[in-house]
């Protein structure tokens, strides 16, 4: 008996070891991997009606890099918003808000250290959709909050921005996320080993872009009200002489596989109705063999900074277009 107790226990610590052998290895061979998390003090609820946001004058880490958040509730990124100029206000999700990427190293930062014309106005955050884009447009373009002068707005339209009544379990990976929620948690933020083996065994960008990729349909509800509402916010815009576009950015496995599919039904759907449509890295995806240096280690959605600075370059590029 005691000697298959010191057996158990040998072999206990042999895999702690190996475990934490492997993690230092890839913390040193492989440091794109960051663990992910956003700090929760930097969100506060029903900031813009029904819609959380970022608490203003609060600060925090998100996927290991450093967050702070103006007394306005933008992530900062690239210079203090000056109340004498006009602002351009940026709608969008995680991927516009930056998980892993620096404030000033953002394409939003890039883009205000870029221009002195206008205050770059970033109020996004993670699990942003259409309707929340919406709320957070209400509060400060309509009833204009801040009296920050926005005359401009553009959406960073992400392809999970379609879905507003989808049940968390049913998106890739999500029963797992519920059944094993703590244990995950944990991991996500003290292990790399985990998204080494995570990219190893698995396409999560596959995943998820053919998940997306179902609601593009003419027919699909969800498609229907993110048109109508993305509409809405068009009209109200024109109504108040403000200029609006929205920018169809690109999951991985589309860069990799050339299928724009839902880009394509979106272009056709909102230029029709006279709204604004740019495409970066699309049109021209053979032009970009880096593809995966886009985005973070093993991400088909979040840009890293290389991909920050490449949207980034597009849009100053695209800033004199009207």
């Amino acid at each position: 008996m005691k000697k298959t107790a010191l057996l158990i226990g040998y072999n206990v610590v042999a895999v702690i070891f190996l475990f934490l052998l492997s993690e230092l290895a890839v913390r040193l061979f492989i440091p794109r991997i960051t663990t992910q998390g956003t700090t929760r003090a930097i969100i506060a609820d029903s900031l813009y009606g029904s819609t959380y946001g970022l608490k203003p004058q609060s600060a925090g880490k998100s996927h290991g890099a450093p967050v702070e958040v103006d007394r306005y509730g933008f992530r900062k990124c690239g210079g203090k918003i000056e109340t004498s100029r006009a602002s351009w206000l940026f709608l969008g999700d995680s991927v516009t808000f930056g998980p892993g990427v620096e404030g000033d190293s953002t394409f939003t930062g890039i883009v205000q250290a870029g221009i002195d014309s206008l205050n770059i106005l970033n109020p996004s955050t993670s699990g942003y959709h259409v309707k929340n884009y919406r709320d957070v447009f209400t509060a400060l373009a309509i009833e204009d909050r801040h009296h920050l002068g926005i005359e401009r707005v553009t959406i960073f339209w992400c392809l999970n921005d379609v879905y507003t009544n989808v049940p968390f379990v049913e998106i890739p990976g999500g029963k797992i996320r519920y059944l094993f929620s703590d244990f995950l948690s944990f991991v996500k933020t003290h292990s790399r080993l985990y998204y080494f083996l995570k990219n190893l065994l698995f396409d999560r960008p596959k995943s998820y872009y053919l998940f997306d990729k179902q609601f593009y349909d003419r027919e699909n509800p969800e498609f229907q009200h993110a048109i109508d509402t993305i509409l809405e916010i068009s009209d109200s815009c024109r109504e108040r002489g403000i200029w609006f576009d929205l920018i169809l950015l690109p999951y991985e496995f589309q860069l990799r596989t050339g299928d724009f599919a839902p880009q394509d039904l979106m272009e056709e759907v909102l230029t029709n109705a006279g709204i604004r449509i740019k495409r970066p890295f699309q049109t021209d995806a053979e032009k970009y063999p880096d593809f995966k240096a886009f985005f973070l280690y093993g991400d088909g959605i979040h840009f890293s900074n290389y991909g920050h600075r490449r949207l980034a370059e597009f849009m100053i590029a695209q800033l004199g277009t009207q």
